[in-house]
């Protein structure tokens, strides 16, 4: 929750001058929030592949997209981009590592473990980037 200290109406006026860009702030909101989850998904990633043959390339092809703005608001996506070194999709095996594939391979799931623990540290840092751009 934001709160706003006031001292004088110029200061009123500077504040909600300052938070009325609220697309950029958006952006940079989101794009901070997003290194966050980057970094968690990697690690349960890393985590949830640790079978002994992993390479580490499913991880290290998680980037968050550029954030946009549609219908219902601003987003931003974090998620596999490209192709492995033997041609296969990195979005591909991140959906058999989280749900298996029905035959051999036991799902691994790390989405739910990856969101939930980045919520607090998101919702903070986007905060800070919030805070900073009203003076607070």
């Amino acid at each position: 929750m934001a709160k706003c200290r006031v001292d004088s109406m110029d200061d009123l006026l500077q504040t909600l001058e300052n938070a009325a860009d609220v697309d950029s702030i958006s952006e940079e909101m989101l794009t901070e929030g997003a290194q966050v989850l980057q970094k968690n998904i990697r690690e349960e990633i890393t985590s949830a592949a640790d079978r002994g043959y992993a390479t580490g390339e499913l991880a290290s092809s998680v980037i968050p997209d550029t954030p946009e703005k549609n219908a219902f608001g601003h987003y931003v996506s974090v998620r596999p981009v490209g192709i492995d070194s033997k041609g296969v999709r990195n979005g591909e095996k991140w959906g058999y590592l989280e749900n298996g594939n029905g035959g051999n391979q036991k799902p691994h799931p790390f989405e739910d473990k990856a969101t939930k623990r980045s919520e607090t540290e998101c919702t903070e840092k986007m905060q800070e980037v919030f805070n900073r751009h009203i003076n607070i």
